[in-house]
């Protein structure tokens, strides 16, 4: 007796692999929700600023002292009125000097709004709490290089 072959069945490789695909976001692709943190030019040359003006950036520097440098930043709730972001940079000794180990860092990204007429939406306000030393707990929330618009530097 043979068996009939439905439809599933029929389905070829390529076809599987294709709607497989198509369905799938793609690996490493930042998720866009029409929301970049602050304005491009934030941090302009001789700064060398990394990270503004983009979309759930992994990685920001304000373009001073190490700990103003962030990487590895995993961001959540992107595009909601307030996205989270945890993340590494150099924490400072007491006393002066820097650890040798990174520590965390929170971020928080609000205030949702324009730095460009015609621009797109920007959080346009940073504020973070670093880890008092390597492991430790995290400290006091303040503004992102005491910055209170990530629109220009000021």
């Amino acid at each position: 007796m043979r068996r009939r072959r439905g439809p599933v069945r029929t389905l070829t490789a390529a076809g599987a692999v294709a709607i497989a695909i198509a369905g799938a976001p793609l690996a490493g692709a930042a998720v866009y929700h029409g929301v970049v943190l602050g304005a491009k030019d934030f941090i302009s040359a001789p700064a060398h600023g990394i990270g503004w003006g983009t979309p759930r950036p992994k990685t920001i520097f304000n373009g001073g002292d190490p700990s103003g440098y962030v990487s590895g930043i995993r961001w959540t709730t992107w595009g909601g009125r307030v996205a989270v972001g945890f993340g590494l940079t150099s924490l400072y000794k007491p006393g002066g000097g820097y650890y040798a180990r990174p520590g965390r860092i929170e971020l928080k990204a609000l205030d949702i709004g324009h730095c460009d007429a015609g621009g797109p939406r920007a959080y346009t306000k940073l504020v973070a709490r670093v880890a008092v030393r390597p492991g430790g707990r995290l400290g006091a929330w303040f503004l992102w290089g005491g910055q209170k618009s990530l629109c220009r530097w000021q």
